[in-house]
Order: structure tokens, then sequence, then C-alpha cells
């Protein structure tokens, strides 16, 4: 059955509703005397069709009771879970099997009964009214949880803001549908963890992850290991953003040096100095609001790695004969970074001479480090979930796109240098230019 992008809910859930994804949705929900949050995610699509039935599958219920707390990441049997107070906690986990697997191997989906928080960091950081201490303690509550999860073998990979729940002042990291898991425990699958498979023991298969907040290597390249998550708790909604996308020239730089200097940050860089040395919200004076990512569209994870078969209806990758669907991207103006990924694949193929041998710069991976990293867009029509609204929020200017490309922003390298260290064996040095002219 196509997609449609939507949870069919009736009219009692959507007003349980506390969150929803393409692949999962959170629901409130009373149990007992305790309000808990449910979530329910599916992982084969044939639970969505009308075709299926009840009495096709069967389950398996575990309760935290039955498990100890992980210490390690050793490869073994050990019923332990992740338990940390800066880690979400899962009461309960229900694994949907089809009823004919017999060996339990391929879960359907799961029903995790988790702890119910007050909001997420997005929401509070956005609305502006987390203070400084408040938000220190965030970022060292984030710290020490993913510190702990690496320590028990699991490398989380989706930090986005909405990623980092909120009970009080302490901070849940939450959501492990794409981590890097390195002991294979089938205790983490059973309490709604992590998921069996070779993708998630690998972070260059992943091949996924959330606009803005991906790194090159879960999007199957190279690149910066870390996330953007952390100088938003120390900047106002704006500035952060501009920081992160607005392409600056050096005197610009130099100012922007000068403002963080008097915040009493000697290096942005540098975690341990923001948090014990930050004297004041980083603030930038009459910052543009034309880059601030706002839309819950971008706040979701993309599963990238279907993007090469949506494309195949191009020749050779090279965009002729161009299908409407294609062309069309509901409305979302795409036409805008695809048509910036043909002009540097042409450029990387014949201004530079560059042989793509070992194929690290095909126009789909183009396309992703540049709608994913370089100037994060939803990839409406060419998602897993596409959604009709989705067309309504985000302009693409192609002048906006080329400057990017070509310039640095305070935090980040050049489009240009961006794309052309997605490979180990990248091509030698060069400088973008563009030039406006008339038609």
């Amino acid at each position: 059955m196509e997609e449609t992008g939507t949870w069919n809910l009736k009219n009692e859930l959507k007003e349980k509703l506390l969150s929803e994804g393409g692949e999962a949705i959170v629901l409130n929900k009373n149990f007992g005397e305790n309000l808990i949050a449910l979530r329910i995610a599916v992982f084969d699509p044939f639970l969505f069709t009308k075709q299926f039935g009840a009495g096709q599958i069967k389950w398996r219920t575990h309760l935290i009771s039955d498990f100890g707390t992980a210490t390690d990441n050793e490869e073994d049997a050990a019923l332990v879970v992740p338990v940390h107070k800066n880690v979400i906690r899962n009461f309960a986990n229900i694994e949907i099997f089809d009823s004919g697997d017999e060996e339990e191997e391929d879960c359907l989906g799961w029903i995790t009964i988790m702890e119910k928080c007050d909001g997420n960091l997005r929401e509070k950081l956005k609305n502006g009214n987390a203070t400084l201490k408040e938000r220190k303690k965030i970022a060292t509550g984030i710290k020490s949880g993913f510190e702990f999860l690496r320590k028990v073998g699991i490398n989380h990979s989706d930090k986005k803001l909405a990623n980092f729940l909120l009970i009080g002042d302490v901070v849940k990291v939450c959501d492990f549908g794409l981590v890097w898991e390195l002991s294979g425990r089938k205790s983490y699958r059973k309490l709604g963890y992590t998921r069996r498979g070779t993708k998630y023991r690998d972070t260059r298969a992943l091949f996924a992850g959330t606009p803005g907040f991906t790194h090159g290597y879960q999007i199957g390249g190279f690149g910066a290991a870390d996330n953007d998550y952390f100088l938003f708790l120390f900047c106002d909604w704006k500035t952060i953003w501009s920081l992160n996308y607005r392409p600056i020239d050096n005197q610009e730089k130099t100012e922007i040096d000068k403002i963080i200097l008097n915040c009493g940050v000697q290096n942005i860089n540098d975690k341990y100095d923001v948090i014990f040395n930050i004297t004041k919200i980083i603030s930038l004076e009459n910052v543009s609001g034309s880059f601030v990512i706002d839309d819950p569209n971008l706040t979701k994870s993309c599963q990238m790695s279907n993007l090469k078969q949506q494309m195949t209806k191009c020749n050779n990758l090279t965009m002729q004969n161009l299908t409407k669907n294609i062309l069309d991207q509901k409305l979302s103006n795409l036409c805008v970074p695809i048509s910036v990924t043909a002009l540097l694949r042409f450029a990387i193929k014949n201004d530079l001479s560059f042989f793509d041998k070992d194929g690290d710069y095909t126009f789909e991976k183009i396309l992703t480090n540049l709608t994913m990293r370089v100037y994060p867009r939803s990839l409406a029509g060419l998602n897993l979930n596409p959604k009709n609204e989705e067309s309504q929020f985000q302009m693409n200017n192609i002048e906006t796109l080329l400057e990017r490309i070509c310039k640095k922003t305070f935090l980040k390298d050049s489009g240009w240098e961006i794309i052309r260290k997605r490979s180990h064996g990248y091509h030698e040095e060069s400088i973008c230019e563009f030039e406006k002219g008339n038609f």
C-alpha cells in the first residue's frame, strides 16, 4: 500500500498524541495511577496495510525488572540494559513478530512503555526561557548520557534537539532509531533500545539522519563525527542558526569573535571552555531569521538509502530525461539543490578532471550531503514519508545556496569543502566561485 505520510488515528488518540514520526508515534497513557508515555514503532510496512490481521502476529513482553544495568560493551548474552539518569527509561517493551517466525529474529515492531517527560529541548530553547544555569546543567547531562551510552556500546547518531527530553531540569537522551551498536546484545533489543541487523553495527551503513544534525560517517562518507546540538544551548535561537548557515567574510568573523570573547568564551569549539567559562548567552544583534530552520518537517530523521532507487528514473543519475515525479517534488522547490548538485558534479568531472573511480561523488551522495549538512532542506518528494504540507514552508533561493557553497559560515567550512572532503580519497583543494549574469 502506498504511504500517505500520516497516521490514521481516532480522535481520542489524537488528543493523547505527544509526537509523531514516520516510523513511530508516542502517546500519553494512564497506567494505573501513573502517567506514562506509550511508544508504538512499526518496522515493517505490512503492519500498515489492510491485509494485516491480528492472527498473523505473536508477541513477547519484557519488563525492566527482568534485566540488570549494563556496565560495559562486551559481546555476551548478559541480561542487561542501559540504565542512567540521563537516558530515557523504558519500563516495558512488547516485541511483535510474524506468527511464522519460529526463531523470533525478525521483529516487526515495538510497543514500549516509557517514562513520561515534560517536553523537549527544542521547544525550550526556541521559547528562549532557559537560563544560563539551566543550559549548563542540560549540557552536562547530555554529555554524561552520551558517555554512558558509549561505555555500554551504543553510539547515538540522531543528536537533534527534539531527542533530548526534559523532566524538570533533568535531561534524558531518547530515540535509538539511528545508532551504532557494538555489543549486539539481545537484551538491548528486548527492552526496546536497539534494533537487530548489520545496519546498526556500522555507522557508515546507516545512511540516514536529520537535516542539520548529521555527520559525514552516517551518510556513507567522511567528515566531522560530532553534531551541532551543543552550541544551541549557549546561543539564542536566531544566532545559532546564523552562525551555522549564514555565509560570512573575514571581517564579519572577526566581529563575531569579539562578541563571543565578551561572553567569556576563548574557544567556542571547546565544550569544556564553553561550559565552565561562558558568562552570558551568545547573541548577535539584528541577526536575520532567514536561516532559522524552524519547521517540524526538518526535525525528523530521513532514511536516505532509498534515494538512489528513487532517482534511477534519471539516466545514469545525471538528471537527464527527468520524470514529472522528480521535477515536481510536491512543489517543495527541491529543483534548486538538485540543479546545484548537477552543477557540482559537472565541475568535479570537467573543471577538475577528477575521475570518481570509487563512486564517492555520485549524484545522490552529493545531494544527500548538500541537503543534510551544507544547507539543510526537507527532501519532501524523495523522503520515505512525503507530506503535502512540506511544500508550504521552505524557499530555496539559488543565489543563497551558491553563496553557501562558496563561502564559510562562522562554524562551518564552505559547502564546497564539506562535499570535497566527504571521501577519503578526495580531489585536490580548489576554489569555488560564482557570478551573477543576465540571460
